[in-house]
């Protein structure tokens, strides 16, 4: 507020006086009030808004709000992040959104004075609950590193203090000073204005490129949402990367690549004319697509049988025999052992070779067809089927070791798979971003379902 006084002795000579303060009462006195020949003119008046912090301020709060929007869609939707923390997050988003909205609609209104209240007191709210999510990240990351195995919180326990704390201080501060939120006027601008603008315009971009777009697990499935807005040419199983064994140490599948292996799997074994409840089985050693044929399998109804790549001839046959398997995938490096035994193999038995097939006239001596031809056929999107299978049906069949005997044949269901791997996942503490090291042959009982 600004205040100018004017006498009528001295017209010309001003005094000026910045008050920021309510000004209850003016008094104009000197040692000859009674010699005043004419009247003192005190005039107040509001100071001008900054119009550049202003437009300021509504252009850097505008983009922290896309940035926060954009910020709590990815928190609350994205699958591969969800957990305590970015639980945390989408909260502090949450609130930090309220707060600049309600900053940007509402800081520039002094009428009525009951709206302003509500107002002030809402930013007092928001971005206490803002400072208490942030302690709350802080203590969810302590106890990441010194409770490695049970850091979790409760979300009901995260609820009570982000917004619970910030409610009781407001209400209390109410109680205390029922009018001290809102305001008359306007205060002066200053540097720390300009400041508090622009690392408050921040915070959103800041939230939505350290959490989002520099987050892998984000961008992959950003990039599925998109593919799902503007589809593009559908891939076929021979665009993805060599499925060679003898390459397999240095290829790194992502989920969605291993998910379109499995759908080409799917839809080769649909091509087959193979339905629900038969048996294929897979001999060959250690490689990833071992996992993409049992998955694949899996989403058809096809039950995969995983025969031990150290059995021969007599072992090898009744293993497959007492599957009732229908086709065999075997390594190119188990073509030998194939060989030894393909003339006893079941009538009708279907052969498929995977990898480098160096000994061809071998592979066609017994009618061994090369799956990587196949699959190269097979499109990699979803198949359009739908499974039959409830949670209590086969999976797929294991072996015992055979050291009393011929192996055993024993049968997984969907149920037990999944609390295998389910007692692993949580037992170590495992993260969607872990890395397993597996040093077990894929067809043991321990090494496919911990691991996979």
């Amino acid at each position: 507020m600004l205040i100018s006084i004017l006498t009528g002795q001295q017209r010309l000579a001003q005094a000026h006086t910045l008050v920021f303060s309510k000004v209850v009462s003016v008094v104009v006195s000197n040692p000859l009030t009674q010699n005043l020949s004419n009247p003192v003119n005190i005039t107040f008046r509001h100071l001008e808004p900054n119009f550049d912090l202003q437009l300021l301020t509504k252009i850097g709060l505008i983009i922290s709000l896309v940035c926060l929007a954009l910020s709590i869609l990815t928190f609350k939707f994205c699958r591969s992040i969800q957990g305590t923390r970015t639980t945390v997050h989408l909260h502090l988003c949450i609130c930090l959104f309220m707060a600049d909205l309600i900053f940007l609609v509402g800081i520039s209104r002094t009428r009525p004075e009951g709206g302003c209240t509500l107002v002030a007191a809402m930013l007092h709210f928001f971005f206490l609950s803002v400072m208490t999510w942030m302690l709350l990240e802080g203590v969810q990351l302590y106890r990441m590193v010194v409770l490695v195995f049970n850091a979790t919180i409760r979300p009901l326990y995260l609820y009570l203090t982000g917004y619970g704390v910030p409610l009781g201080i407001v209400i209390i501060s109410l109680i205390i000073r029922p009018g001290g939120y809102g305001t008359n006027g306007h205060k002066g601008m200053t540097v720390v204005a300009y400041i508090f603008t622009i690392l408050n315009s921040l915070q959103g971009a800041l939230i939505f490129i350290m959490h989002c777009l520099l987050s892998k697990q984000v961008r992959d499935e950003y990039g599925q949402l998109l593919s799902c807005i503007c589809p593009t040419q559908k891939k076929r199983y021979s665009d993805l990367s060599t499925t060679n064994p003898s390459s397999s140490q240095s290829q790194v599948w992502s989920f969605k690549e291993l998910q379109e292996r499995c759908n080409a799997v799917a839809h080769w074994a649909l091509a087959q004319g193979w339905a629900e409840g038969d048996v294929v089985a897979l001999y060959m050693e250690n490689h990833p697509l071992v996992v993409a044929l049992w998955l694949g399998l899996a989403m058809v109804g096809v039950e995969a049988a995983f025969i031990n790549y150290n059995l021969r001839q007599q072992p090898l046959l009744h293993c497959v025999g007492v599957s009732g398997a229908r086709a065999m995938v075997f390594g190119a490096e188990m073509t030998k052992a194939v060989s030894e035994v393909a003339g006893s193999l079941q009538p009708g038995m279907v052969l498929f070779c995977t990898g480098d097939e160096e000994n061809k006239e071998e592979l066609c001596s017994f009618q061994a067809q090369s799956l990587e031809a196949l699959l190269t056929r097979s499109p990699t999107h979803p198949p359009n089927y739908k499974l039959k299978k409830d949670f209590n049906d086969r999976l797929f069949y294991i072996y015992t070791s055979g050291t009393t005997g011929m192996p055993k044949a024993a049968i997984v269901v969907h149920s037990r798979y999944f609390r295998i791997a389910a007692f692993g996942f949580h037992s170590f503490g495992l993260r969607p971003d872990d890395i397993v090291y597996n040093c077990l042959p894929l067809y043991h009982s321990a090494g496919r379902p911990c691991s996979v």
